[in-house]
């Protein structure tokens, strides 16, 4: 399999190994023996990657410089490569691919395979609420400003199956003071699988600089 053309490149290789390891862990009838020898191989890359460092996360010092668009490719720092949802180099993401439609929205697009999977067939509800936290977390920074999640309400409409191209769009719906509602919906083809409203509140520089340390990070570079 050839390497991304990016400086991501061959840690986007590994990530879409894994995601394969993963749905084929989950979902192969193999003897143990099978199991027994992979594992044995795993276990050697891991120790292998346990002699370097942490990656530094890169945190820009304001929404605007932090936000990027490549085409209508949204990037956010490095919290896109590596999130657990929609990051290439995370080998926890489906990967989501998040793309710009107009001033206040966003679509994005995805697929979950068998190691997602709750009911039989079917993916895990859970999954689906944190790909709506995801797509309207990314929504509420086109206002030009972030913050936490406040409240997240999804409205489960249909059975949301695996393996099957997934479409959600998310739009910004209004901005109350330090409050900035977005709304958001799942379909499977034309069928609406789920949609969301999600309220996130905003902090000020200084207090998260504050807060940061309290979450176990540490405070943004400010210019």
């Amino acid at each position: 399999m050839q390497a991304d053309k990016t400086a991501f490149g061959n840690r986007r290789r590994l990530a879409r190994a894994l995601r394969g390891l993963s749905e084929r862990a989950a979902a192969a009838e193999a003897p143990d023996s099978v199991f027994a020898a992979a594992a044995k191989r795993v276990e050697e890359c891991v120790q292998a990657l346990k002699e370097y460092p942490r990656r530094r996360r890169r945190v820009a010092a304001s929404v605007k410089e932090e936000i990027r668009l490549e085409g209508k490719r949204i990037h956010y720092g490095d919290l896109l490569e590596f999130s657990p949802m929609a990051g290439p180099s995370n080998p926890l993401a489906p990967p989501m691919v998040i793309l710009r439609q107009d001033e206040k929205s966003l679509v994005a697009h995805l697929k979950f395979s068998a190691a997602w999977e709750g009911g039989p067939g079917l993916v895990h509800g859970g999954y689906v609420a944190a790909a709506f936290d995801e797509l309207l977390g990314l929504v509420q920074s086109l206002t030009g400003d972030a913050g936490m999640t406040g409240t997240l309400m999804v409205r489960y409409r249909s059975p949301c199956p695996l393996g099957t191209k997934l479409r959600m769009e998310g739009r910004v719906q209004r901005v109350e003071g330090r409050r900035i509602v977005t709304r958001g919906t799942l379909h499977a083809g034309e069928r609406l699988v789920a949609d969301a409203e999600a309220t996130f509140v905003l902090l000020s520089r200084e207090e998260y600089r504050r807060k940061v340390p309290e979450f176990g990070g540490s405070a943004p570079r400010v210019e």
